[in-house]
C-alpha cells in the first residue's frame, strides 16, 4: 500500500554484497584466494576472475530489477545506490545499464548515490509526523 506518501514499494531483492561474496568464495571453496583485484572485461588470472564474477553478479542483479521496473511501469526506473561495496561494482553496473539503455533506444540513466538512506528515510518520516 502507498500509505500517506503516495509511494508504493513493489518489492526488491536481498543478496550478499561484494565483501560477503568474496569471503564466501575464499572460505567455501578449495584453494580460492580472497581476491584482491579490479574487475576486467576478460579476466586473465584467478583474482581478476573472482573480482569480475562478483561485480558481474551484483550488476546483473541491478540490471534485472531495472528491467523489471521498466516492464512494470513502462518507463526506466531511477537507480539509487549506497554502501561500501558500490566502488567494487560501480563500473560494471554503469556499463550494463548504459548498454541496456542503448539497446532499448533509451537515454542513458543516471545513477544516484545516497550517503545515508536509512537516516534519510527516518528524517523524512519524522518530518511527515510533524505535519
Amino acid at each position: 500500500a502507498g500509505g500517506e506518501t503516495g509511494f508504493e514499494f513493489p518489492g526488491g531483492l536481498i543478496l550478499p554484497g561484494p565483501a560477503m561474496m568474496l569471503s564466501s568464495l575464499s572460505s567455501g571453496t578449495a584453494n580460492l584466494p580472497l581476491a584482491r583485484a579490479e574487475p576486467a572485461l576478460y579476466p586473465t588470472h584467478t583474482h581478476q576472475a573472482i573480482a569480475t564474477g562478483v561485480a558481474a553478479a551484483q550488476a546483473g542483479a541491478v540490471l534485472r530489477q531495472w528491467l523489471a521496473g521498466l516492464e512494470q511501469c513502462g518507463q526506466p526506473p531511477k537507480v539509487y545506490v549506497s554502501g561500501g561495496g558500490w566502488p567494487a561494482v560501480r563500473d560494471e553496473t554503469l556499463r550494463l545499464l548504459a548498454r541496456a539503455c542503448a539497446g532499448l533506444g533509451l537515454a542513458e540513466q543516471a545513477v544516484h548515490w545516497l550517503d545515508a538512506p536509512v537516516l534519510d528515510g527516518l528524517a523524512c518520516l519524522a518530518s511527515q509526523a510533524e505535519e
